[in-house]
């Protein structure tokens, strides 16, 4: 198994991840996890490197576009959350957010 070293804004601090578990966590197949780093990639917004000791791993980092991108959307999605979720206390807001991963956990069996 391929092991990624993630550094963004969920691990500002760089850690170790399996690709599957980090597919997992953002809720896409490993597949679809893989192109969308390519694509990344292309667009100048990541930076993948293998180190030299271990072609099973590979540092994925945030190229200078990709902190500039960072930046600028996650002030709006942070409001968005706010707003949607503005009437909820903060245990329906957790509540919410876990039934929807169980949701998309669900619909993926299908």
């Amino acid at each position: 198994m391929e092991s990624l070293l993630v550094g963004d804004d969920t691990f500002r601090v760089n850690a170790w991840a399996a690709k599957g578990d980090l597919a997992a966590m953002v809720t896409v197949e490993v597949s679809t996890l893989s192109r969308l780093i390519t694509t990344m990639q292309r667009k100048g917004l990541v930076v993948r490197v293998r180190p030299e000791h271990n072609a099973r791993m590979v540092s994925i980092t945030l190229a200078p576009a990709g902190e500039e991108l960072v930046e600028k959307l996650m002030p709006l999605a942070a409001h968005f959350e706010s707003v949607a979720t503005q009437s909820f206390t903060d245990e329906q807001t957790a509540w919410l957010k876990q039934a929807l991963v169980q949701i998309h956990n669900d619909l993926e069996k299908v």
